[in-house]
């Protein structure tokens, strides 16, 4: 880490210059475990039960930055841009064993990752039958 901490409000600054790097999320249906794999090693830094996820904490910095994209975004296939331009958006991730510190390149990233977070929270008594389904 460099010491310094990720704002998004001050421009021109990447995560990666405040210690952050990329990683790949993606669901073992096997394990039912979320596996954070870092890109370049394809080594799995993190498994993280799916029954142990507990939801999404957002500061107030990225709430704002939530809030204007909503509002600006009335017709999502005409303003594409807005979606997908890089507004970095912190926030944490938070399951059983602790929480992890994330930010999502764009809002579309982030509205991915929470929309799929709620699924699986929402139908957690049935993730077993529903991970059996997609395996076949």
């Amino acid at each position: 880490m460099t010491g310094k901490t990720f704002d998004p409000n001050q421009p021109g600054l990447n995560p990666e210059n405040c210690g952050y790097a990329l990683r790949l999320f993606k669901i073992n249906i096997v394990e039912e475990i979320l596996e954070v794999k870092n890109p370049k090693s394809k080594h799995i830094e993190a498994k993280i039960s799916l029954n142990g996820l507990k939801g999404i904490m957002l500061g107030s910095s990225a709430k704002t930055l939530i809030k204007l994209k909503r509002s600006s975004t009335t017709k999502p296939n005409q303003e594409i841009n807005k979606l997908i331009s890089n507004d970095f958006i912190p926030f944490t991730l938070l399951y059983q064993e602790g929480n992890m510190e994330l930010i999502a390149p764009n809002f579309q990233t982030y509205k991915t990752l929470e929309g799929g977070l709620e699924e699986i929270l929402k139908y957690r008594k049935n993730l077993n039958s529903i991970l059996m389904y997609i395996d076949q």
